[in-house]
């Protein structure tokens, strides 16, 4: 009687398990066709939809479920990408209901997220003009013989950014006028110029 009560428990024991390893199969297999999301309201055929993360799916089309014969209508999609609007072919689900998309999947993350990033820049340009009014003329040269600068850019989320950069740059001028009367050119100081730049990115939905 003992031995049967052990081999009783321990054949339940290995049913627990096989039906949960089953289980967990069914609903791997299933993960790996859409994702899941849960039935906020409804109303008749309309529908909004929660996903627990924000998903790769896209607007006027068409989803299958995991439900035969029962078909999902994509119409807006929350700039979170986490909620979305639509129609299905037949009024089944409750509100509170899970339902699973076939096709539709996790947005992958973006590594960028959360970390800034620098860097730094130079620069040479030359730049020359003339210009001739009657019998006079005047030929300008302006030239940087460096402009040095820095620019950070730190991404909140998939949609934001924040980017500002600084320069400053070294500028040499010299001007010719009368050039047929043979003028000897002059220079024209010009002080360093410099600036900030800060501005916020918006990145739209893909």
């Amino acid at each position: 009687m003992y031995f049967d009560k052990i081999y009783r428990t321990n054949r339940n024991l290995f049913t627990l398990v096989l039906v949960f390893a089953f289980n967990s199969i069914v609903f791997a297999n299933e993960e790996n066709l859409g994702s899941y999301a849960k039935v906020v309201l409804t109303e008749k055929s309309r529908a909004l939809l929660a996903f627990k993360n924000p998903v790769e799916i896209e607007s006027k089309k068409i989803y299958q479920t995991n439900i035969d014969g029962l078909k999902f209508y994509a119409k807006e999609i929350s700039p979170s990408r986490n909620r979305v609007y639509g129609l299905f072919n037949k009024k089944i689900l409750q509100r509170g209901e899970s339902i699973l998309l076939i096709g539709v999947f996790d947005k992958k993350k973006d590594d960028n997220i959360g970390k800034l990033r620098g860097s730094v820049f130079y620069s040479v340009s030359f730049g020359s003009f003339k210009e001739t009014i009657g019998n006079a003329s005047a030929e300008s040269s302006q030239n940087s013989p460096f402009t040095l600068g820095a620019s950070l850019n730190y991404k909140m989320n998939n949609l934001f950014s924040i980017s500002s950069s600084a320069y400053f740059s070294k500028l040499n001028s010299a001007m010719t006028e009368n050039l047929g009367a043979g003028d000897d050119g002059n220079s024209v100081d010009i002080p360093w110029e410099y600036g900030l730049t800060s501005y916020l990115e918006y990145s739209g939905l893909n």
